[in-house]
Formats: C-alpha cells, sequence, structure tokens
C-alpha cells in the first residue's frame, strides 16, 4: 500500500551523538565568510555566505580505485548501501570535499574545547559552526528537491543535472541558495533533503569533535546540538535555520499531534540520541525501500526482505520493518507457513507505536489467517487511531479493507502500486502520493 512505502519509515525518531575522527585539512576551502571569530564567538544570528558561487566549489574527478579520506557514519551507510549496485568513487569523493572543504572553514572558531567556556558561548559556537557547514553546502551545489523525497546517500552525493533550473528555484527550500542555483556554471547539483543533508552535517561534527545528534520526528528530521540538558539548539537542514530560536519545534505538540507514545521515551527513540545500530537500522529499511522500487533488481523481492529483516536485527525497536514485512506477507505474497510470524511482527510493530498503518496491517494479517471477526475489531482500532501520514488514501484503504472483511475477503496490494516510488525527485518525474 502507498503509504507503506514512505521513504525510511515513520520511527526512527532519535538522535546520534558523534565523536572521534581527525580532519585532514590540505582541501582548498570556500573563501570570504563573513563572519570573524570574535563575532562567531559573541552568537551571530546568521552566517553570511559569499554573495558569488566559487569556482572551488566543483568537485574534482574521483579515480577509479580512489580511497576514502574519513571514517564516519555517513561513510559507513554509503558502504552498506553498495549492496544496490550504485554507489561510485565519485561519491566518496564528493563526501570527502565536503567533509575538507568544511574543516577548513571551521578552523577560524577554533577547536571545539567543551566545559571551556560557558554553555552560552559553546551554544554560540555550535550555531555559527553549522551555518559554516551550511554555506560548504550550498557552495558546493547541494539543493533541495523541487519535488519528491530524496531515499539515499547514492542518490545525493550523485550528481544531479537539471537542464531547467526553475523547480529549484521555486522551491522555498531553496531561498537562500538561489543566487548560487542562478549563477551555477554546471547543470549539476547535489540533491538532499532533510536526513540525507543532516547525514552530511554528521559526517563533518565526527570529524570535528562535535557534540551533534541526529533527531527525526515524524515527517522531518534535523540536528541538534546538545550541551548540557538545558543547553541545546535544533537545527533544520533544509533551511539552515535554528529551529529552536524560530520555535518551530514543539516536542509535546508532536507528540500529541502523531500519537506517538511515551513508551517509545523509555525505548529510547523518541526524541533521544540513537545508537549506531539504530542509525544503521533505519538505512536499511530505506534500502529496502529502494529495492522494492528496483523490480529489475530485485524482481522476487528477496533483496527487500533481507534489508528490513537486517533493520530488524540492528534495533528491534524499531517498528517500520516489522510492519513491512507482515504487510508482505498479509497482502502481497500470502504465505499460510508464515502466517505466525506476520501475526507476531504485526503485533509487534502496533506495540511499538499503536498508529492507524499498523493496526490496519495487523487487520489485514488476521483476515489472511480467517478470523474475520478479530481483522474487523481491529480494523476499528484503526479507524480511530491517529495517522501521522495525514494520507487521504490510507483512510479509503481503511474503509475498503473493512469492507471486503464483511465479505469474508482479505486484504489483495496492486502490486503496480507496490512497487512504485510515489515521491520521486529527479528532473521529468511526477510525484504521484503524498511526499
Amino acid at each position: 500500500m502507498l503509504r507503506r512505502k514512505a521513504v525510511h519509515g515513520l520511527l526512527a525518531l532519535a538522535g546520534l551523538i558523534v565523536v572521534a575522527g581527525t580532519a585532514v585539512r590540505s582541501a582548498q576551502a570556500p573563501q570570504g565568510l563573513s563572519e570573524t571569530p570574535q563575532a562567531l564567538s559573541e552568537g551571530p544570528s546568521r552566517i553570511a555566505c559569499p554573495a558569488q558561487p566559487l569556482a572551488s566549489s566543483d568537485f574534482a574527478s574521483a579515480p577509479a580505485h580512489y580511497t576514502p579520506r574519513y571514517d564516519t557514519i555517513t561513510h559507513r551507510l554509503l558502504d552498506d548501501e553498495k549492496v544496490l549496485g550504485r554507489v561510485t568513487p565519485q561519491m566518496y569523493l564528493n563526501l570527502d570535499t565536503v567533509i575538507a572543504r568544511s574543516a577548513t572553514e571551521l578552523e577560524r572558531l577554533g577547536p571545539y574545547r567543551p566545559n571551556a567556556r560557558t554553555a552560552e558561548q559553546d551554544m554560540a559556537y555550535g550555531r555559527a559552526a553549522l551555518h559554516l557547514i551550511d554555506c560548504v553546502l550550498v557552495e558546493s551545489g547541494f539543493v533541495y528537491p523541487g519535488h519528491g523525497l530524496v531515499p539515499l546517500l547514492s542518490d545525493g552525493l550523485g550528481a544531479t543535472a537539471y537542464a531547467d533550473r526553475s523547480e529549484l528555484l521555486a522551491q522555498s527550500h531553496n531561498r537562500r541558495r538561489r543566487t548560487y542555483i542562478e549563477q551555477r556554471a554546471t547543470s549539476n547539483f547535489y540533491v538532499v533533503d532533510c536526513d540525507i543533508a543532516s547525514f552530511l552535517y554528521l559526517a563533518v561534527a565526527q570529524v570535528m569533535h562535535y557534540p551533534l545528534h541526529l533527531v527525526e520526528i515524524p515527517g522531518h528530521d534535523f540536528v541538534r546540538w546538545t550541551v548540557d540538558e538545558r543547553h541545546r539548539f535544533d537545527f533544520d537542514t533544509m533551511d539552515g535555520v535554528d529551529e529552536t530560536v524560530a520555535g518551530d519545534l514543539d516536542v509535546d505538540s508532536f507528540y500529541k499531534t502523531h500519537g506517538v507514545p511515551a513508551s517509545s521515551l523509555s525505548r529510547g527513540h523518541t526524541f533521544a540520541d540513537m545508537t549506531e545500530n539504530q542509525i544503521v537500522s533505519y538505512y536499511y529499511d530505506a534500502m529496502g525501500l529502494e529495492f522494492l522500487h528496483a523490480p529489475a533488481v530485485d524482481p522476487d523481492y528477496a533483496h527487500m526482505l533481507a534489508a528490513f529483516e537486517q533493520a530488524i536485527r540492528y534495533d528491534r525497536d524499531n517498528p517500520a520493518p516489522y510492519n513491512r514485512v507482515a504487510w508482505f506477507l498479509a497482502a502481497v505474497r500470502p504465505d499460510a507457513a508464515l502466517n505466525p510470524k506476520a501475526l507476531a511482527y504485526s503485533t509487534r510493530a502496533t506495540a511499538l507505536w499503536p498508529q492507524a498503518s499498523f493496526w490496519d496491517t495487523k487487520a489485514c494479517v488476521e483476515a489472511r489467517r480467517g478470523d474475520f471477526d478479530a481483522a474487523t475489531a481491529t480494523q476499528r482500532i484503526a479507524l480511530n487511531a491517529p495517522d501521522p501520514s495525514f494520507s487521504r488514501t490510507l483512510q479509503e484503504d481503511m474503509q475498503t479493507h473493512l469492507a471486503a472483511f464483511a465479505n469474508r475477503q482479505p486484504c489483495a496490494e496492486d502490486l503496480v502500486r507496490y512497487r512504485q516510488d510515489v515521491c520521486p525527485f529527479r528532473p521529468g518525474t511526477k510525484a504521484s502520493g503524498p511526499c
């Protein structure tokens, strides 16, 4: 079903603190950033990026046997993605260049030394550092997509050609990038959205020993700079702004609006530090969706299912892959021998996060087992449960399923729709569902 293919699932809901690594500072860096080190320590509201794109912002060509210069969580995710067959040496060089350019520019702030300054000064340092990283990405041709969602790092670190730049210029998240988009000498851009951009920030932060976290809330990701429990701020990588100052992030309202259970907090998922295993689980779930969208690569769904199972092995409290496997067994390739597994997985998903989509999957599993009374009761729970996707299609699907159960019929997936990427981002494509 369409809403089961939302990119990256709906609940990693966590953060990653990055520590360790050594910066290499030999690469050519962007020039002309306007703030002095003294001004940065006093806490600027926004770094002014250079007014003109720089020739040095173009990436060099990678040799065929390029060896990455860094070892960060982002490099390791790109390593894991090689199974899809589209990771290239150029992508590693582009990632390394972003890190090197950022590290060179960040030298102007001096090293980050926790507890050497006041908490307020550390916060100001963090805001300055993240704005500098944002400038490097803007100058290097990274943009928010004109439409759709960017699934994986290879999509963002590989060049996308825009013969017509109008949709990039019209995208509100590219407001600060418009001069660079207009004047960029090449038609190649690097397209990232909230989570893919956040992975780039994390790579730089790990090399620079910054206390940066990845945080996901339903439908969105951002990074968080944490000094201590009382001093932290959330930075939106799409818009390059401090969301805490903007007042756009309200934890309590997200709990209420999206039906995130309080029990999720105790499991370390919601608004908490994400462990490396949780990050990897999140990414394998995303890779499973990419196999789903590539029938030529994975005609029998074997790679997709293996990726979802790997996501579960890395994080047994991530509900999304449980739900995806249960739906597949209930409505795509029903197998009576696997009914117990489907029921166990759907039960686990609803226990972790009792949202409408997951309850709907469980109802379909019960119907596939022939228990239409239980399926009907569960479907009524689904219809009254929170729906983080706010999807009209989901509501229609649930009503269709309820009617089918009344006629003693199980759920059946439309295989064309199941395989479809409803939120493609590349030029010439069009979204066919909510993104």
